[in-house]
Order: C-alpha cells, then sequence, then structure tokens
C-alpha cells in the first residue's frame, strides 16, 4: 500500500514566484489528489487548504499558482487546470461532510470553482486523454455523486461535462463510433469502463476465476454486470476442486481471472451461489491488468486443498484461445519458429519439424522486454550437441523477447516439439497479461541447466533474428548474446 502524504496540502502556495516551482506544485496537487491522500487530513486542514486556495483564486474560479499571458497551453494545465479540478474534488468532499460550516464566502467560492467545468476538462497534446481520465477517476466518489444529486443548480455545470465524458467512454467501450478525446478503440479498457460502471450504479468489483466465467455454467449470475476485463490476483493460488475451482492465499502465487461490475442486488446473489461464509469466504483483495489496479471482491475456498492441484493459467481453458508465445532464442526467427507452426526444415540446422496440428499463421506479433535472464545450457542434438537458451524469471536483466499469438492449442503443440520434459522445455512461466487481456507464457526447464556454449549456427541465427526483426545494432546484439554466455569472436568483423 503506497504510504499516505498530505504535505502538499500544508504548503503555502499563495507566494509561487517562478514557473518551475508553480509547475512542480501543480503537478504534486493534482497527483496525490487523484490518489486521495486528501480524505487523510481533518477538518481543520480541510478548510485551512481551502481557504489558502480562495486566495489563489481569479475572477473566472481558477486556482492559478502562476500568471502569465503569454503562458504556454501545457504550462496552463500543470499550474491552473489540474489545480482547479484538485481543489474541486476536495471541497466537494469537504461539503459533503462539513456543510454546516459551509458559510456563504465558502459557497461562493465553491459555485466559481464549478463554474470552470463549464469549458470542460482541460488537457494539452497527447497527455490529454490521461489528464481526462484521471481527473474523472478523482471526481468519481460518493460525495461527487451526492453534491450533484443533491444540488442540481450549483453543479450543473460540473453535471454536464461528466455526463458528455461518460457518453464518450461509453462510445470507446461500445467501439461503435471514435472518441472524441482521442481515446482508441480497445477490447476492454478497464479504467474508463470502471468509470462508466460506478456512475451507473454498479461500483463493485468482482474479480471471479471458476463457473461464474464467460462461458461457464454460472455466467449468467452476472447478467447486467459489466465486464472490466481479464485480470491477475496476486499472492494467490488456485486449486482444482473437480466440478469447480477454490483459491487460497499464497505468497508469490498468482491467478488468471475476470473482473466485473456490479451492484448489490448481484452481488448478494453471488453470496448465496458461492456459500459465502460456509463454502467461500468473500474478502478483498487487489486484481491487476495492464491498465488498473483494484481493489475487488473475491471468493476464497475455506476447505482444504491438495497442493498438487494448483491451476495455471485460466480454469478449464478453451483450446482455440488465443495466447502469446514469447520466445527469447532461436525462435526470435519468425523463420525458424515457422517451422514449428507449418511444419518443415530448418535451413540453420537442417532439422526436419513436423508443425502443428493447426497449422494457421499466427494473427499478430510484438516484441517486449521481460525482466529475468538468457543463459545457454544442455547438449543439443538437433544443435550439434552444444547449448541452446535458457530462460530464468530471477535474473535481473531486460531479455528482449519476441511473441507469438497464437491458439491455447498451438501452444501446447510447439511445447511438444520443444522438449516437454522437465530438464527442457517442461515447464510454463506465465509472464502477464498483455493490453487486449491476452496471457503471455514462455517455456523453460524446471530447475537451471548445466552451462554449455551453443553452436556458432545457433548464435548467428539469434543475432540476425536480433538486428533484422528486432532493430537491434550489430554491436547491441553482438553484446546482448555474448552476456548470456556465447563466444561471438567470429562475428565480430562479419558484416
Amino acid at each position: 500500500m503506497k504510504e499516505i502524504n498530505t504535505e502538499i496540502y500544508t504548503t503555502d502556495l499563495r507566494n509561487i514566484k517562478e514557473i518551475p516551482e508553480a509547475w512542480k506544485r501543480g503537478c504534486e496537487l493534482f497527483d496525490t489528489t487523484v490518489a486521495g491522500h486528501y480524505r487523510a487530513l481533518d477538518k481543520e486542514l480541510l478548510f485551512k487548504f481551502l481557504d489558502m486556495a480562495a486566495e489563489l483564486q481569479d475572477e473566472n474560479g481558477w486556482i492559478a499558482l502562476y500568471k502569465d499571458e503569454a503562458m504556454p497551453m501545457d504550462a496552463r494545465v500543470d499550474m491552473i487546470y489540474k489545480p482547479t479540478y484538485a481543489t474541486a474534488a476536495i471541497a466537494i468532499y469537504t461539503f459533503d461532510y462539513y456543510k454546516d460550516d459551509f458559510d456563504s464566502g465558502k459557497l461562493s467560492f465553491l459555485k466559481k470553482l464549478l463554474n470552470t467545468f463549464d469549458s470542460g476538462i482541460r488537457g494539452h497534446g497527447f497527455e490529454a486523454a490521461g489528464t481526462l481520465l484521471e481527473t474523472m477517476e478523482m471526481l468519481g466518489n460518493h460525495s461527487v455523486i451526492n453534491f450533484i444529486k443533491n444540488h442540481p443548480e450549483i453543479s450543473k455545470p460540473l453535471a454536464d461535462t461528466l455526463n458528455e465524458v461518460l457518453e464518450d467512454f461509453k462510445k470507446v467501450l461500445s467501439r461503435e463510433e471514435v472518441s472524441v478525446y482521442g481515446f482508441g478503440r480497445t477490447p476492454a479498457n478497464s479504467r474508463i469502463q470502471k468509470l462508466v460502471s460506478y456512475w451507473d450504479g454498479k461500483e463493485i468489483p468482482v474479480f471471479v476465476y471458476g463457473t461464474l466465467m464467460k462461458g461457464k455454467r454460472a455466467h449468467h449470475l452476472l447478467d447486467g454486470a459489466d465486464f472490466g476485463g481479464r485480470f491477475i490476483l496476486k499472492n494467490c493460488a488456485m486449486f482444482d476442486l473437480g466440478d469447480f475451482p477454490g483459491i487460497k492465499r499464497r505468497k508469490d502465487g498468482s491467478v488468471l481471472g475476470e473482473v466485473y461490475f456490479v451492484d448489490n442486488e448481484t452481488l448478494e446473489n453471488l453470496d448465496r451461489y458461492e456459500g459465502e461464509g460456509t463454502l467461500y469466504k468473500r474478502n478483498l483483495a487487489q486484481a491487476k491488468n495492464k491498465s488498473l489496479t483494484v481493489v475487488c471482491n473475491a471468493y476464497f475456498y475455506l476447505g482444504d486443498v491438495d497442493e498438487n492441484t494448483v491451476v495455471h493459467g485460466f480454469w478449464e481453458p478453451d483450446d482455440n484461445d488465443y495466447v502469446w508465445y514469447a520466445s527469447y532464442g532461436s525462435n526470435l526467427s519468425e523463420e525458424r519458429f515457422s517451422c514449428y507452426i507449418k511444419g518443415g526444415i530448418c535451413s540453420s540446422n537442417g532439422v526436419r519439424y513436423n508443425g502443428c496440428t493447426d497449422k494457421s499463421d499466427w494473427i499478430d506479433t510484438k516484441t517486449r522486454w521481460i525482466n529475468g535472464r538468457v543463459y545457454f545450457g544442455n547438449s543439443s542434438i538437433s544443435w550439434g550437441g552444444k547449448g541452446v537458451a535458457f530462460f530464468d524469471e530471477n535474473g535481473k536483466d531486460s531479455v528482449p523477447m519476441k511473441l507469438y499469438k497464437i491458439t491455447r492449442d498451438q501452444f501446447e503443440d510447439v511445447k511438444l516439439q520443444e522438449g516437454p520434459s522437465a530438464s527442457w522445455y517442461g515447464r510454463t512461466v506465465f509472464l502477464g497479461l498483455d493490453d487486449d487481456g491476452c496471457e503471455i507464457h514462455t517455456l523453460t526447464s524446471e530447475e537451471l541447466r548445466p552451462v554449455n556454449e551453443p553452436a556458432p549456427e545457433y548464435t548467428e541465427l539469434i543475432l540476425n533474428a536480433l538486428r533484422k526483426e528486432l532493430g537491434y545494432t550489430k554491436s547491441d546484439a553482438l553484446a546482448y548474446i555474448k552476456s548470456c554466455g556465447a563466444d561471438v569472436t567470429i562475428f565480430e568483423n562479419k558484416k
């Protein structure tokens, strides 16, 4: 959990003389307020901050940490607009809890703050979408909802802008129209979905991992819920209990599942289905994906489990579901990897491969750098009895990987061709979820293998892939492959 920091709220912002300080303080105020740290302030400090902000407020309602008519737009965002949005969130929160202490002067200050939303939520350049999203997250809370509901006249400029943005977010999620705010069409933008769901009354996030998932027998219990995307539950492990799975707290473990945003009625139905309190216990847990970390409800199994029934990946996955296979050795070369998919003879070692049962092309590729290390080990018959690449996820290097999007069934066929024993590539390593919600997996051995230098043909194959397919310079490619344990002497003078 991040440490709460309230220092910015007690800093005197009224006498800032230089642009760098105003820029710094404006960003600090906004970021700290997005994180919700103002909720740790007591009544006295909240009003003290608002009194200071009132002295900074200009005739149009803006909280200007620095004034200069020639100020560029990006500076205005950080020194005027963001501080105003942050102050509005704090003022509404304070009003929600201490309404009786708002005199006419404070109410006038608040009204002028909210009138600034007549011009929307302002950002600049490629950061505008991020500013908008963070401001919407900052304003997505019960205090704002209560204020808009109970004070429609004062809150109208804010309510109109929030509704306009939320309608645009719904376009993004439906993928039917292009966002006017610059958000791309994505399969499930979890941050946007969370905001839309919250304002639609589905404010409770729930992590599901078994029979409640899409396509499973109890998914109908989530009818009307909003799908937030695929997520990872850290420090937990999933166990196969026969007809259904259960999860337990486990250090360094991870569980794959889906997050839905539900209302109270749906949550009550889920509690009954899961036998909450008898078979499962609903607790809060932290789920993550590429765009969002969310504290959500998850159902933990109360019974005993067999440690040998741990489930890696999704429970009962569809063989035709797509996954990302992350390669780091000879399969950095698309030509080489094609032998595993379509079959045929590899030009680098003359070995014939059978290919997958499904010989369809991969549907996408991308490059990622993954924490870990690559080393060369074992003695491969296919490569003259010399070493081949293995991945150690406990390493501290940045490993270049070529990702191929293939079906889960194809991934299992690739594993068979790589060598599925424990001393070769029998261990699947989960590397996380991609932006599209697909799992990223790689293959390596169960334990570290005896180190063995690779054959020149194997080294050259990786070098060429790094340069031609991953964009490495010759010197960078040589340095990387040398750091993994290969002798690159004969390649240093080659073009």
